[in-house]
């Protein structure tokens, strides 16, 4: 089972503050996960390709570039800050 200290240490790394009434039952859970994982990291998986499980594939479509109309240009420059034809907002 993970120890008090261990807990608090990823409470801390994670900005998360943690009643102390609270603290026994999250140890009690994340040494249950981590004892799951363990548990799955036993399991052989050397020969399964996991590319060929999920029928998901990637949907890709080719960027083109196009002029933006004349009306939408109108809208953003009506819109607040523009330099050149773009769209301009404050820096994050």
């Amino acid at each position: 089972m993970l120890k008090k200290e261990t807990v608090e240490k990823i409470a801390g790394l994670a900005h998360l503050e943690i009643e102390e009434s609270k603290k026994d039952k999250i140890r009690k859970d994340l040494s249950e996960i981590l004892e799951y994982v363990d548990k799955l990291n036993e399991v052989d998986t050397s020969g399964i390709d996991f590319k060929s499980i999920s029928p998901i594939k990637n949907r890709l479509r080719e960027d083109k570039v196009v002029d933006t109309e004349e009306s939408q240009k109108e809208k953003m420059r009506s819109m607040g800050k523009n330099k050149d034809n773009y769209f301009q907002i404050e820096s994050i």
